[in-house]
């Protein structure tokens, strides 16, 4: 026992001494690209080389270099050796619409409610990101008018969702408006993406069968099938408020232009619900509920001989 005791001892006697390094103490490691980050060597040394990792290098004690976006792995060069500092990650993240696509660099996880993508590492950082809803009127096209195309079609309002907000947005943003009782302004504000984004299909009046609903306090038309609404579509009726109010039911049909109105169903004598090129965002008719011409085809398709119609304030 004593000589193996000693032979232990020889040999750790004559072990060489481990490199105990120089050490290097940093700032935030994680964060946004572009990344400032401060390095600095613990011990004395005579010079200090640093190589960043991302072909950058320095000379000095304390040093600071701004990363890109990547993993990056500095070093460290001093009397005592060479030194692996801690990894940096500068992370960049890109947003993209209507259907919302992220882009990270470098391959850090992206977790959605909750879930992430099989064999990815655990989340090391998060970021909270602000995503700007810009104002959008007459005229403006892109992701956002698709977004925006996309959502009042969720909430069942007429619209063509091309990208472009032409006359089609004009008419659907005016018939949201309505609805929630806003301002008829058919601009899209950033108090109105939040609106959009809360809002609900709306409800109809009244209950049982399928029929057309015509609100002319709010201006809009409601086509109800089992007890929902499915298509919300801006409406301007009488300009002197002599559109009648009550139930209906609609007694001749005109495929096509019957004098100036289009694709008229009539519901009482003269009164119908046609399509006309003007749909301003309040009264202006004679007496008839006028829509949009672009969507008055598919309103006539949807609406039988003996349809029921409710006019009401």
């Amino acid at each position: 026992m004593r000589r193996i005791a000693l032979v232990a001892v020889v040999f750790l006697a004559f072990a060489p001494a481990a490199h105990a390094g120089c050490g290097v103490t940093s700032t935030r490691r994680v964060g946004s690209a572009p990344l400032a980050v401060t390095l600095s060597a613990t011990c004395e040394s005579a010079t200090y080389s640093w190589d960043f990792g991302d072909g950058g290098r320095a000379e000095g004690r304390t040093v600071q270099h701004d990363y890109a976006a990547g993993a990056w792995r500095p070093t460290l060069v001093s009397d005592t050796g060479e030194d692996a500092v801690a990894p940096i990650t500068a992370i960049s993240l890109k947003l993209s619409a209507p259907r919302l696509h992220a882009s990270v660099a470098p391959h850090v996880p992206v977790t959605l409610r909750g879930r992430r993508a099989a064999g990815w590492t655990a989340v090391r950082a998060t970021a909270a990101i602000a995503i700007v809803a810009p104002e959008l009127s007459l005229g403006a096209r892109g992701a956002s008018v698709r977004a925006l195309e996309q959502r009042l079609a969720e909430l069942r309002y007429a619209v063509r969702r091309d990208g472009y907000f032409g006359g089609e947005d004009l008419e659907a943003v005016y018939a949201f408006q309505k609805v929630e009782r806003l301002a008829r302004s058919g601009i899209v504000t950033p108090a109105l993406w939040a609106r959009l984004l809360h809002a609900e299909p709306p409800r109809p009046r009244y209950g049982g069968a399928d029929r057309v609903e015509i609100d002319k306090t709010r201006q809009v038309l409601f086509l109800v099938r089992g007890g929902e609404v499915v298509l919300v579509v801006a409406t301007s009726t009488g300009a002197t408020g002599n559109t009648p109010v009550g139930r209906f039911s609609v007694y001749r049909k005109v495929s096509g232009s019957d004098w100036v109105l289009f694709y008229p169903s009539y519901f009482l004598d003269g009164f119908a619900v046609h399509g006309y090129p003007d749909v301003p965002p309040y009264p202006a008719s004679h007496g008839c509920a006028r829509i949009p011409m672009w969507i008055a085809q598919t309103v006539y398709s949807r609406i039988a001989y003996g349809s029921t119609v409710y006019v009401y304030t």
